[in-house]
């Protein structure tokens, strides 16, 4: 039997851990936060409820966000948010 020469390299039975890939999984979640987000990150000063379900959060730097709830089902379309918002 042939040992794996492809993108992993050689496979060496004496040392099993060796180039083995073990961070395998999702992405970090920060890289899918928007950049007002990010660098407001841990900076907020307060939030507003401007209505039921609408608030509104002011950073130190004055940056604001807008935050929306809704009640949906378990599977929705992107249409279908977006047109709750």
């Amino acid at each position: 039997m042939a040992l794996s020469k492809e993108k992993l390299g050689l496979y060496n039975p004496q040392k099993p851990m060796e180039n083995r890939l073990t961070d395998m999984g999702p992405r970090h979640y920060w890289q899918y936060f928007p950049p007002i987000i990010q660098n407001n990150y841990g900076k907020w000063k307060y939030h507003e409820i401007l209505e039921p379900g609408v608030l509104v959060h002011v950073s130190e730097t004055g940056d604001k966000v807008f935050t929306v709830r809704v009640g949906g089902g378990r599977l929705m379309t992107v249409e279908h948010v977006r047109e709750m918002c």
